[in-house]
């Protein structure tokens, strides 16, 4: 995508105060990314046109789909016909809604928050850490005073556990 951009004419997008990629599909989703993350050399974000050596199939994004590594899928927008660098967030619920904001833990209840909080909330971009604790195993009885625990753990943008 950075050289993409680069090549349609765009080498400095904080100069242009530019702060966001959008992607419009051809199904009119949109969903947008820092620009930073677009125009980092180790960002890695991909227009991809092929997949295992041939087009990419319709069900994976025909003809283009965006790959933002490290990113949650609804940022890896299938079918792009468009993409766009602007001041601004994309529109639509795939950005702004509340289904991809970004809460504290101890928010329980969206109807307890005022509309303004709901709509300052921040989208999430990064994947978030997910974890699993398979031993022990769940509802086990625990006894002794240490307990070895063992799992799995995953986090994006290339954060370390």
């Amino acid at each position: 995508l950075r050289d993409v951009l680069v090549d349609a004419g765009l080498s400095d997008p904080e100069a242009a105060n530019l702060e966001h990629v959008q992607f419009v599909s051809a199904d009119e989703m949109l969903a947008s990314i820092p620009v930073d993350k677009a125009f980092s050399p180790t960002g890695d974000v991909m227009l991809a046109y092929e997949m295992n050596g041939e087009d990419m199939p319709p069900d994976h994004g025909y003809p283009i789909r965006a790959i933002v590594p490290g990113h949650v899928g609804v940022r890896n927008v299938k079918w792009v016909k468009q993409v766009v660098v602007s001041k601004e967030e994309a529109e639509g619920p795939w950005q702004r809604g509340v289904a991809y904001k970004g809460f504290s833990a101890n928010v329980t209840d969206l109807k307890t928050l005022p509309t303004e909080a709901i709509d300052r909330a921040v989208p999430v971009q990064e994947a978030p850490v997910q974890s699993v604790i398979v031993n022990p195993p769940n509802n086990a009885s625990i006894t002794g005073s240490t307990v070895q625990l063992k799992g799995w753990a995953y986090s994006g943008g290339g954060r370390g556990i």
